[in-house]
């Protein structure tokens, strides 16, 4: 019995036991771990209620937050104003600060990998953290003691924190500490980030090399029939250079491939600014609105803010959009002067031929040949060895390119001159009438940017603000030697700036287009500026303003996605597509009838017509540009295939003319052009479904995504806003795209700020579990207004100056902003 019941005893298993312990510890490990995760991401939402003692604050300052988590900061000077600034910016943005520090620096490799080695080195070469330190040692006392009190409040938000922001944790680094040269570095970066860096020249050069100048000056002609100038008429339409020039006729035909820049316009980095006078509405203050136009990310751009200071024995307040990693408003109201950008297409950089010895040791300069200098840099990349980078030198800038023929390119540009960069950036905001502002603006020391404002005695002016380069002997359209003639002497003083006050009509605005003419547009150049159909519908909508007029009239023009751009576009279609034509040709048909019946002259969404008529002009561009881009790559392969993204002007005149020396030689006609450029659209945007489906909101449908989003699939919709399909586009005053748009809109009228309105995608807060990292986008989306001016305090955090007995005030439990 004792053998029968041995040979039925089930064998041991020890090792299944050792396997279930070894599972149910690996289990215990991951929720462990997961729980530390969780805990660390907690723990990295801000302090937003009750007092917190930190260094570096001489008396107590009030950082309050509303409903939307915008920040009320309430200060004794208005240097405590720029340490709790930082301090909320710390708390809300300190990923995003340091992104933009590493940007300007040429240092994010140091912290993503090596994705980003091509653009830290180039970035490197220009050496903008050193210039960082000279430009804040330069500084005047007052605005170095802002700058440093911001970086103690940075770093003391930061050190608030249970945890580092949560990117640190996924990055496996550490967060470093915040310098005052890291705010001069944020500035710069706004300068890497809306002005040309010595990119557009040597593409000017290329045509100029492979055309006679006649042609190419053609090529780049401005859009006369849409300028819409401040001051002066519209340019003399230019003339097609006649077949004793140029004569493609006899030019063997060449097919251009690849992908067309068809959002080029669209990514242009602009914005729309304008004001109304009183004289013009009836109301006692100016109107001003406006609505940034730059890459959509999360988080946003701007951070929204007020700060209240004390001043020479009275309270002053200001208001608006506040960039992480400066200690100010960059554009808003102060309850006196409003004021806002718009980019200039300004030409505020050059390109110098630089001719070097055989040696590589010297250059050709002004006074004889002169040693170049010579820097050596190390890029840190993070989990790889750091990189050696060299960077060559000239009395005009470092050495950024080749120029051919044994001669190497040298950038002058604005950003890299101390005398033209300052910390000045906020003195606007203690301006009281216009023409306080105007100057404040000018001298600002900030990227040079068309700038309007508005007071409130109903008054307003426009000017640009930022320095603007004396020029002698050449205009900077095309790269040239400095030896013997040219360069710059200094910059504009005040008194010669562009200034225009108190209009007849009592409207201002500029939407990246032409404003001046004459002296004025010698002084700033030409940055190839928009064709101008933005800012016609603009000036009509603010001519249309009747009296009593307010704030809800600028948000209409805003919001204004009428496609008067693509009208004479639409016409030119329907034209091109008759009965011969769309006979036994069924796309085409189908073309035909939805572009004329399914138009709604709007940049809607749901159009699939406005989608075909767009689209209809790029690749009629495309294939009339064909052969004059062709030629240019000869010289540079990277030219656009649409020569510009401005080249309305010369495109219209050559398809209203058709002068058949200048049609592309792969056709025999012009309609046989057009008809073309018809089955090109029906193949791009038929591709991969039906063509009677095929919208504008499928091709623009929104991608406001967080930096990691893409990296963290599985956090993707955590991380990053919802897709939507939202009206707009370029030439138009509601600009929208795929990853570009407004980036924010307010209009305020100036002393009666709280009914203006303030939009922005996203949300305050920078942290995906913070209520407010996404409460804003909807109201952006949909146009809805949402105050100007912080809404009554729902969290109220005071900083007072740490006691020396004390090492460290307890940190209240997080909440979420």
């Amino acid at each position: 019995m004792a053998d029968m019941i041995d040979r039925n005893r089930r064998p041991r298993r020890p090792w299944l036991r050792w396997l279930l312990a070894g599972l149910g510890l690996l289990v215990l490990a991951a929720a462990a771990a997961a729980g530390w995760v969780a805990w660390q991401v907690r723990a990295s939402l801000p302090v937003l209620d009750g007092t917190h003692e930190v260094d570096g604050l001489a008396r107590p300052a009030t950082v309050a937050r509303d409903a939307a988590g915008v920040v009320d900061i309430d200060a004794s000077s208005f240097t405590e104003a720029a340490f709790a600034l930082g301090f909320a910016h710390a708390q809300d943005r300190f990923f995003q600060m340091d992104a933009s520090r590493r940007r300007a620096a040429g240092e994010l490799s140091a912290l993503v990998g090596e994705s980003t080695v091509k653009i830290d080195r180039e970035t490197r070469t220009l050496r903008l953290r050193a210039r960082a330190r000279d430009m804040l040692a330069r500084a005047r006392p007052d605005d170095r003691a802002v700058f440093d009190a911001y970086a103690r409040g940075v770093n003391e938000g930061l050190a608030s924190l249970g945890a580092p922001p949560f990117e640190y944790l996924v990055l496996r680094a550490r967060p470093e500490p915040w310098r005052a040269e890291d705010s001069v570095l944020t500035l710069l970066a706004m300068f890497l980030a809306l002005h040309d860096v010595g990119e557009q020249e040597p593409i000017v050069e290329a045509f100029y090399a492979a055309w006679p100048a006649p042609v190419a000056d053609f090529l780049f002609s401005p859009a006369a029939d849409w300028e819409t100038p401040l001051a002066g008429g519209p340019s003399e339409p230019a003339l097609v250079p006649g077949p004793e020039v140029v004569d493609l006729r006899r030019a063997p035909p060449k097919v251009l491939t690849g992908a067309l820049r068809e959002d080029e316009a669209a990514r242009r980095l602009g914005s729309n600014v304008w004001a109304v006078a009183a004289g013009r509405t009836g109301r006692r203050g100016a109107l001003v609105a406006n609505d940034m136009h730059l890459p959509l990310s999360v988080p946003n751009t701007w951070y929204h803010a007020r700060l209240t200071w004390a001043a020479n024995g009275t309270r002053r307040w200001a208001a608006g959009a506040t960039m992480p990693g400066l200690p100010g408003v960059i554009a808003g109201s102060n309850g006196q002067v409003a004021w806002g950008f718009a980019n200039s297409y300004g030409d505020w950089s050059d390109l110098v031929e630089v001719e070097i010895d055989a040696a590589g040791e010297r250059y050709r300069a002004a006074g004889g040949w002169a040693p170049l200098t010579r820097h050596r840099e190390v890029v840190q990349v993070s989990g790889r060895d750091p990189i050696e980078h060299e960077i060559v030198e000239t009395a005009w800038g470092p050495v950024v390119g080749a120029a051919g023929q044994g001669r190497q390119y040298a950038l002058r540009w604005t950003a890299l001159d101390p005398e033209a960069v300052s910390l000045k950036l906020f003195e606007v905001m203690n301006a009281s009438t216009l023409d306080d502002a105007l100057p404040a603006l000018q001298q600002s020391g900030g990227p040079s940017l068309a700038a309007i404002a508005g007071d409130a005695s109903g008054r307003v002016g426009w000017t640009i603000a930022g320095a603007i380069p004396r020029r002698r002997g050449h205009s900077g359209w095309r790269p040239q030697p400095w030896q013997q003639a040219g360069g710059w002497d200094g910059y504009l003083t005040p008194a010669e700036y562009p200034l225009i006050v108190d209009p007849p009509d009592g409207v201002l605005w500029a939407a990246n287009n032409r404003l001046v003419d004459g002296a004025w547009l010698r002084a700033l150049g030409n940055g190839i500026p928009d064709p101008g159909a933005r800012a016609r519908q603009i000036r009509q909508g603010l001519l249309d303003v009747t009296r009593g007029a307010g704030v809800g009239e600028m948000r209409r023009v805003q919001l204004d996605d009428r496609a008067r751009f693509l009208e004479r576009w639409r016409a030119l279609l329907l034209d091109t597509l008759d009965a011969g034509v769309v006979a036994d040709h069924p796309d085409r048909r189908t073309i035909r009838e939805i572009v004329a019946t399914g138009w709604n002259g709007r940049a809607d969404p749901a159009s699939v017509g406005y989608r075909l008529v767009r689209q209809f002009r790029i690749e009629t561009a495309a294939l009339v540009f064909e052969p004059f881009v062709a030629r240019a790559r000869e010289h540079r392969p990277d030219v656009p295939r649409l020569v510009a993204a401005t080249s309305e002007g010369p495109l219209w005149r050559l398809i209203d003319e058709r002068p058949l020396h200048v049609l592309n030689p792969r056709f025999d006609s012009w309609p046989a052009l057009l008809v073309a450029a018809v089955d090109e659209t029906a193949r791009t945007v038929g591709a991969g479904g039906d063509l009677a489906a095929r919208t504008w909101g499928e091709q623009i449908e929104t991608r406001v995504d967080h930096p990691l989003g893409s990296a963290l699939t599985l956090a993707a919709d955590w991380l990053n806003m919802p897709r939507l399909r939202l009206p707009g586009d370029a030439h138009m005053p509601r600009v929208q795209g795929r990853t570009f748009g407004a980036s924010e809109r307010f209009a305020v009228e100036v002393g009666r700020e709280a009914e203006g309105y303030f939009h922005m995608p996203g949300g305050q807060s920078g942290h995906p579990l913070s209520p407010h990292y996404r409460d804003m986008h909807e109201a952006w989306a949909e146009g809805r207004p949402t105050p100007f001016l912080p809404g009554p305090a729902v969290h109220r955090l005071e900083l007072r100056r740490k006691e020396a007995a004390n090492s460290r005030s307890a940190r209240p439990v997080p909440g979420g902003s």
